[in-house]
């Protein structure tokens, strides 16, 4: 069935036509990290791997489930170094954003509102992880500020911070 191209497709839609190749070749969900990482790749590189496999001079797409098949390992933790570096990129973003901020807005009447379950959740897991007690209750400015003192997000602390 051809595609209507007349309208912008949807997310969904276009996940699904990107994806059909790779999952009719055998990609799976169990594959998420090592795909992140074969896509991370240069073409170079894919072929050197290829090589090495015996899979060299045959079509991309017919060797992708066998690559991962053999260099799941490698290619899974590349896909997780991929995903780490862009979450914490987006995240540096967002402190900077937030830096940027005027005064007026960092004081705003947000600031008295319930704590998140985003803040919670980070608030227990930086006490875990630096091995000190909870704080007590605190409101949503009160756990930005504690978090921002405590290193915020500690998976993505700048070396030497």
């Amino acid at each position: 069935m051809p595609i209507d191209r007349s309208q912008e497709p949807s997310r969904f839609s276009t996940l699904c036509v990107v994806a059909a190749e790779p999952v009719d070749a055998g990609v799976t969900v169990a594959d998420v990290d090592a795909w992140r990482g074969l896509l991370s790749c240069s073409p170079a590189f894919l072929a050197r791997l290829a090589r090495r496999a015996g899979l060299g001079g045959l079509p991309l797409l017919s060797i992708l489930p066998d690559l991962l098949r053999v260099y799941r390992a490698a290619l899974t933790r590349r896909g997780q170094a991929v995903l780490h570096r862009r979450r914490r990129d987006r995240y540096l973003a967002d402190c900077a954003s937030w830096e940027a901020t005027p005064d007026s807005v960092k004081q705003g009447h947000w600031r008295a509102l319930r704590m998140t379950k985003g803040q919670r959740f980070e608030v227990i897991r930086t006490c875990q992880r630096l091995g000190i007690e909870p704080p007590g209750p605190l409101t949503r400015g009160d756990a930005a500020d504690w978090l921002h003192r405590h290193g915020a997000n500690l998976n993505y602390r700048q070396k030497g911070a």
